[in-house]
Order: C-alpha cells, then structure tokens, then sequence
C-alpha cells in the first residue's frame, strides 16, 4: 500500500479501560463500528474524555481517513465520516491517513474490500482462534494504483452507487413498515371487526391482538 501519509493502530487495552468511558466528547472506534462503507455508530457507541484522547494522540483519527478492522474479519476497511470531527482508535483498529492529492478514498477503500485483497489479507493473518492481520502485513498488501484521474472516476461511481442503494433500503423499510401496520389493522378487522376497540376485548382477544402487533412491528424492522 503505496501513497499513505501514516498508518497508527489502536492502544494497548490497559491503556483505554472501561474507566475512561464518558459520555459524549470523544468517540472510541471500536470492532462493531467498522463497516465497509462508513463508520457506523446506529447500534453502540462509547466515548472517552478530550484529555485521555491527548494522551492518546498517535491513537487519534480524523474525517475521512480509512479505518481497518485487525479481526472480525481482518482486513475490511470503511471511511471515517465528518459526523465528529476527531475519533480515538479502539484496541483493534488501524487508521490509514492516504495523501488525497494521490489517492480516493472511495477507490482505496472498495479495493480493500474486494475478494482478491481479502483472500490476500486471510492467507497473511496470524491467531489460532481469532484471525488478526497488523500493520506490517498491510502495509505489503498489493494495490492496483491508477492514475488520480481514474481514481477518482471509480471512486465516484462507487460513491454515488452506495448512496443510491442506501436510498432505496430506506424506502423499502419504510415501506414495509407501512405494508406491516396495513396487515396489522386488516388482521384486527377480520378478527373484531370495523366497531371494536382494544378496550372492549376480552383478556383473551387483547392478548392474540397485542402478539400479533409486537410482531408485525419487530418484523418490520429488520
């Protein structure tokens, strides 16, 4: 991997403990973050003071950087989005700061997670239970390296094509959220009819109905 400014990896654990968890100043990259997009904060996100990220500034990263997973599985790589303007890397993330004047980050990133660079990154990844790749084995990983000008054409089109997916995953959730609820209240008509209220049911029917609601409704979010 050519054209990068620095690779940085997390701290040692005893380094970043539970102890130093606050609440939000600075957010911590940890495993369950790393995606192959971007970084993904929807489902846990933890934070650590200002002052423990100065002590940890070589651990620091920044807006659109390439974040690495060491594990789980080893190699895949997402963008660091402008959502927070300084991160601090978990135990098991790398930071890759790629010089933007010779590389886009869009093409660096979807060729790190093409099959050809992770089947490369599991015959290099070392552990007996948890398969972990370091910094040393990244920075050999073979990269195609275009011209900046067709970088950036790929790059683009990657761009723009992830965004019209995210697009359309957010109509069809909403849709069928929607599609869900419709059967919710035919299911109750068919069973109550036009007139009847939760209310009026008997602890029988309010107990088939709410089940009924739950599940449509835990369904429909996924």
């Amino acid at each position: 991997m050519t054209s990068y400014r620095s690779f940085a990896g997390g701290p040692f654990g005893s380094n970043l403990k539970s102890c130093d968890y606050t609440e939000n100043v600075i957010p911590v990259i940890q495993l369950n973050n790393i995606t192959e997009t971007y970084l993904d904060f929807s489902q846990r996100i933890i934070f650590t003071s200002t002052k423990k990220a100065d002590e940890l500034k070589a651990c620091n990263a920044f807006p659109n950087e390439l974040i690495i997973a060491k594990m789980m599985p080893a190699g895949r790589a997402c963008i660091s989005s402008t959502l927070y303007s300084r991160y601090v890397l978990g135990s098991d993330a790398i930071r890759v700061s790629p010089d933007l004047s010779l590389t886009n980050l869009f093409f660096i990133r979807a060729q790190i997670n093409s099959n050809r660079i992770k089947a490369y990154i599991r015959e290099r990844t070392t552990g007996s239970t948890r398969q972990r790749i370091g910094i040393p084995e990244l920075k050999k990983i073979p990269m195609f390296m275009p011209t900046k000008i067709e970088q950036d054409k790929i790059g683009n089109f990657v761009e723009l094509l992830e965004l019209r997916i995210a697009t359309q995953n957010k109509i069809i959730k909403e849709r069928k959220t929607l599609i869900f609820l419709e059967y919710l209240m035919t299911i109750r008509r068919k069973l109550y009819g036009h007139q009847r209220d939760f209310q009026i049911m008997d602890g029988r029917e309010e107990i088939i109905c709410k089940g009924i609601y739950v599940f449509c409704i835990l369904f429909a979010s996924y």
